[in-house]
């Protein structure tokens, strides 16, 4: 069965700009996503990560380097998609933006598959269970979110069920981020996993001397510490650090995963949605399983990425855990995930074909006006 169209949707959706990371102030969130149709009119979506970036330079590198790939082709012979795109960096040098092209097009591809079989996603990877661990990922700054208050956030998501909660630090002063994250630990108590993401702020020394503040409060993870491909800088500080590190979403490719499992990265993270799609995200499952790694998937954006991370996760028994963010988690009320309950930290993936979410569902969402948000939320409709 042959692939009939790809198409590309993008939408950029107003925020209150009162939430920020250590490197963005969130005064809108940039989607893509990628409809994918075969010739008997299953369609299948997939998102590439934009949250940095232009969607108009993802949608034309889909349009023109990644979907001539796809169309009229046969789902089978689509499979060898990976190759190709990679092979096409061989020349053009872009394996950035071209490894979140093809994830969004793979995702789109696997998505009518699962439709296709009329089972979820999950099963047809050769999941056994559809119950898959999560974090709450929260603790963003805001002019008055002091540390109490953050302390009250992150127990807020603790009474949702969650038993595992991650903050944003290195967008203040060491001090100011070693007492939020103190603060953060006396409110969940010693039995909630704590994890921090520095979003690749600090040099090599400040993160080694940030990483030995944060022993005393039993922190699970320090993520992003130094900027994604210093290789090296990673070798050494995963040998000072006290604590695992965690990274890299923004990567591409498994390689650059095996690179961060050879300097003894603890935890690999990549984006279904940036690293090169589905395939590319079991591969790095692998490549942390034979390491002695864990997996453990990036979501911070829409249903879409979500779902694609949760089969993912459900697929591999290397898997850790997927971030289930508390601000980006749009077009959620569009899968049923409004509705879902964490129980003792693990969430149940709903039971519907494919990724699990209408295609023209979210088509039909993407034209309505959209509401801006500025406060962590549970759960965020689209409209």
């Amino acid at each position: 069965m042959q692939i009939k169209s790809v198409e590309v949707k993008a939408v950029r959706i107003p925020m209150s700009g009162q939430q920020r990371n250590a490197r963005r102030t969130w005064t809108h969130k940039p989607m893509l996503f990628c409809f994918v149709t075969a010739e008997d009119g299953t369609v299948g979506v997939g998102e590439g990560w934009t949250s940095y970036a232009s969607t108009a330079a993802l949608q034309a590198t889909i349009e023109d380097d990644v979907a001539p790939l796809v169309v009229g082709r046969t789902l089978e012979e689509a499979r060898d998609l990976n190759a190709r795109v990679r092979d096409a960096c061989v020349m053009s040098g872009r394996y950035g933006i071209l490894a979140v092209a093809l994830s969004a097009v793979e995702m789109a591809l696997w998505d009518i598959r699962a439709r296709q079989e009329g089972v979820p996603l999950w099963q047809l990877l050769g999941g056994t269970s559809a119950e898959v661990p999560v974090y709450a990922s929260g603790g963003l700054y805001a002019p008055d979110k002091t540390p109490e208050r953050l302390g009250e956030e992150l127990v807020s998501y603790v009474q949702r069920g969650h038993r595992r909660v991650k903050i944003k630090v290195g967008g203040a002063d060491h001090d100011t981020d070693v007492a939020r994250v103190a603060a953060s630990r006396a409110a969940i108590g010693p039995d909630v996993d704590l994890y921090v993401d520095a979003h690749y702020t600090k040099d090599e020394e400040a993160a080694a001397r940030f990483a030995d503040a944060l022993v005393p409060h039993a922190v699970g993870w320090f993520e992003a510490p130094i900027i994604p491909d210093d290789w090296k800088g990673h070798d050494r500080l995963a040998a000072r650090a006290p604590i695992p590190l965690c990274g890299n979403e923004t990567l591409p490719w498994r390689t650059s995963f095996a690179r961060l499992a050879e300097a003894g990265v603890g935890y690999l993270m990549p984006d279904v949605s940036a690293c090169g799609g589905v395939e590319e995200t079991l591969a790095v499952g692998n490549i942390a399983q034979e390491a002695g790694a864990e997996l453990t998937l990036h979501s911070s954006s829409s249903a879409v990425l979500f779902l694609a991370s949760l089969h993912v996760a459900a697929a591999h028994p290397a898997a850790h855990s997927v971030e289930f963010h508390m601000m980006h988690n749009w077009f959620y009320d569009l899968a049923g995930l409004d509705a879902v309950e964490v129980v003792e930290g693990r969430l149940r993936i709903p039971d519907r074909p494919g990724l699990g979410l209408d295609p023209h569902a979210l088509a039909a969402a993407l034209e309505a006006p959209m509401r801006g948000v500025g406060e962590e939320s549970p759960v965020l409709k689209h409209g």
